[in-house]
């Protein structure tokens, strides 16, 4: 208790604030103890003067009687603070002039600048505008220059944290994209690694998912035996939603790996669908049987989109199926073996065969088709007498026919900001 008691005597009279005022008290006392020995010596040479004029034994009797209390005070008020001091010395060993001692010019200048800087480390730890404002008022108290100056950089830079914290947050209010990639890249600029981490906690709360540390671009990685890639938008956080995309015949076998420089990579990668939102991709390598229904093949896929949902912890609701040609036939197989699973499912320029309808009653169905050459053509008939059931039962399900668009061509529709944009719209219904 003693030594909390000592330590909070000394926290006291390290107060700027304190010691400013110990200072006029200081200048107070110093005139009390000048001007009044002063009043009280002209007093009494008044009274003397007076006396030996009046050529009275009492009235000098009485002078001299009144003079020794005049004495005493003068005796008093110049040694009364050091008597003091001496038996809190003595008795507490506290010295009760350590608050004078201290305020000094040079002794308050070097507790505000203390004080700035413990407010300048909690304003870092909390990024609330009160610190901040605390570290303030006492940085401007600082009357020192060549102190003030040590700290200057310090402070312009909480304030760049603050506004920019502040910045992120009014994107909660008013969402934009493009200025939410700018303070993203700001952030990430940042050297202090402790502000970083909050100011990305921030920005996760605008996006209701906090960062993840995987690297942006695309990465071919393995699966239990299974290749796929992997493409990682610009802004990763868990909650995103999850698209997989299943290939056609052209890349079965050594096919696949012409995958990370296609037209699906580029327009992900390169393209404007990371500016819709920020959403992972999977593009799993489908073996060397041109089935993606072969024995094992779909049960692996469920096992990567599983351990991907768990592992990136993304949002279970929007997990979208996509595929052209042979892997759209796989898309379609794989929905219908696994309906609770997704949100979306957008097969192009195939036909479903072999599919249970009422799988399909909360699947959110955009199936692409065209009316060029008779395949196509047969594609076309048969996806739209499914897609018909499907909506006799209540379905979400829709059929899409492009006039005369080729085979190939029709992955450029899949391949477009409106049909990703309706994809990521879909939220699955349970």
């Amino acid at each position: 208790m003693y030594n909390n008691y000592i330590f909070n005597i000394l926290s006291f009279c390290s107060n700027a604030d304190v010691l400013s005022t110990m200072k006029i008290v200081k200048i107070i006392i110093n005139i009390i103890r000048t001007i009044v020995p002063i009043i009280l010596i002209l007093s009494i040479a008044f009274s003397f003067t007076n006396a030996v004029k009046s050529n009275e034994d009492d009235i000098f009797t009485k002078t001299l009687k009144n003079t020794i209390p005049k004495l005493v005070t003068i005796v008093l008020i110049f040694f009364i603070p050091t008597f003091v001091n001496i038996i809190l010395s003595i008795t507490l060993r506290v010295p009760y002039n350590e608050c004078f001692e201290k305020a000094t010019t040079e002794g308050i200048n070097s507790a505000y600048y203390e004080s700035a800087l413990s407010y300048i480390d909690q304003t870092k730890n909390s990024l609330k505008r009160s610190d901040y404002q605390s570290a303030k008022k006492a940085f401007n108290n600082i009357k020192d220059d060549s102190i003030k100056s040590s700290l200057q950089s310090e402070m312009e830079k909480l304030e760049e944290y603050l506004e920019l914290q502040d910045n992120i947050l009014n994107l909660k209010v008013k969402f934009d994209r493009d200025k939410y990639k700018e303070y993203y890249k700001k952030v990430e600029s940042i050297e202090d690694e402790n502000i970083k981490e909050k100011l990305l906690l921030t920005l996760a709360t605008v996006k209701n998912g906090a960062p993840l540390n995987i690297e942006p671009g695309i990465h071919l990685l393995t699966y239990d035996g299974m290749e796929y890639y992997e493409i990682v938008p610009p802004i990763p956080t868990t909650n995103m939603p999850l698209l997989i995309y299943l290939h056609g015949d052209g890349e079965f076998g050594k096919g696949f790996y012409n995958l990370a420089t296609s037209r699906v990579s580029n327009y992900f990668l390169n393209g404007t669908a990371f500016d819709i939102e920020d959403f992972l991709v999977l593009m799993p390598k489908g073996g060397n049987q041109n089935n993606w229904l072969a024995s094992g093949i779909p049960e692996k896929i469920i096992g990567l989109i599983n351990y991907k949902l768990d592992d990136y912890q993304m949002d279970v609701d929007r997990v979208i199926l996509t595929g052209h040609s042979r892997g759209a036939i796989g898309a379609w197989g794989i929905a219908n073996r696994y309906p609770d699973l997704f949100s979306a499912l957008i097969p192009v320029s195939c036909n479903p065969a072999g599919i249970n309808v009422s799988n399909f009653a909360n699947i959110c169905v955009r199936a692409f088709n065209s009316s060029h050459g008779g395949d196509e053509i047969y594609y076309r008939n048969v996806t739209a007498n499914y897609i018909s059931q499907i909506q006799s039962i209540g379905g979400p399900a829709e059929q899409i026919v492009i006039p005369d668009a080729t085979h190939s061509a029709l992955l450029n529709y899949l391949l477009s900001d409106d049909t990703i944009t309706w994809a990521l719209d879909q939220v699955k219904q349970r």
